[in-house]
């Protein structure tokens, strides 16, 4: 074995169909909006007017990456395995979203970990 590279685990990927076909891109934004739209029509979201309307038009694929980053930083993961599971190319980028948090998330989030058990 020496001299040969170590097996690497194999990343999971997906491919979100409709029928026969492939959603695009743009399709799985359109989703990502109108299901803003209505939970905004439903009372779920506290922007209103122009705020909302900016809002949901910067909405994207990437917004939920980045989201979902921002959380498993938030409830205490470290950034290796998240820049692994997300699939970021380097751990410095996940990193970069984990700055922008306000330093309260991270005590919300420690303290609902705590709460859970």
């Amino acid at each position: 074995m020496r001299g040969e590279a170590a097996p690497q685990p194999a990343l999971a990927t997906s491919t979100l169909m409709l029928g026969e076909e492939q959603l695009t891109p743009a399709a799985v934004r359109l989703i990502i909006k109108c299901t803003a739209w209505r939970a905004a029509a439903e009372h779920l979201v506290m922007l209103t007017g122009p705020e909302l309307d900016t809002a949901i038009a910067t909405l994207s694929t990437h917004s939920l990456r980045v989201g979902l980053t921002q959380d498993l930083f938030a409830s205490g993961e470290d950034a290796g395995p998240i820049a692994q599971a997300l699939r970021w190319t380097f751990t410095a980028t996940a990193l970069r979203y984990e700055r922008k948090l306000a330093p309260a998330s991270h005590a919300n989030a420690l303290m609902l970990q705590r709460v859970r058990g």
